[in-house]
């Protein structure tokens, strides 16, 4: 009995933590992109254009930005590739899905979302 309860919250606290990144913009066009150095922090951050779903984040839902940030130190070597990825998608002007994780919104600093990965569509 303990076992099956062990594994049915294994399976709970896995799920719930999955369920936190999505594919919850889809078919959106990229403003801009910017990457920066800020108090420590390095940044790299979209801003969208289109209709886009309510995310209950403040930032995304008023300015359309999600990021990818650090709390200190150098970013990852796979953010050089989403980086490049969304400045082509952004240049050619072709849409793109946004991974974002949905429970890990930056408002001290009006980041919004934490920007995960992208996607283009071929037009």
């Amino acid at each position: 009995m303990f076992a099956r309860f062990l594994l049915g919250t294994i399976f709970l606290a896995s799920h719930s933590h999955a369920l936190a990144y999505t594919w919850i913009f889809e078919d959106v066009l990229i403003e801009t992109v910017t990457a920066m150095h800020d108090g420590g922090h390095s940044i790299y951050q979209i801003k969208l254009q289109g209709n886009l779903p309510v995310t209950n984040c403040p930032p995304t839902d008023s300015t359309k930005v999600v990021s990818l940030w650090t709390e200190s130190g150098s970013p990852a070597d796979v953010w050089d590739t989403m980086y490049s990825t969304a400045l082509t998608a952004q240049a050619q002007g072709l849409p793109v899905d946004i991974y974002v994780n949905e429970k890990s919104c930056n408002t001290s600093k009006g980041m919004g979302l934490n920007w995960r990965g992208i996607r283009i569509h071929k037009q």
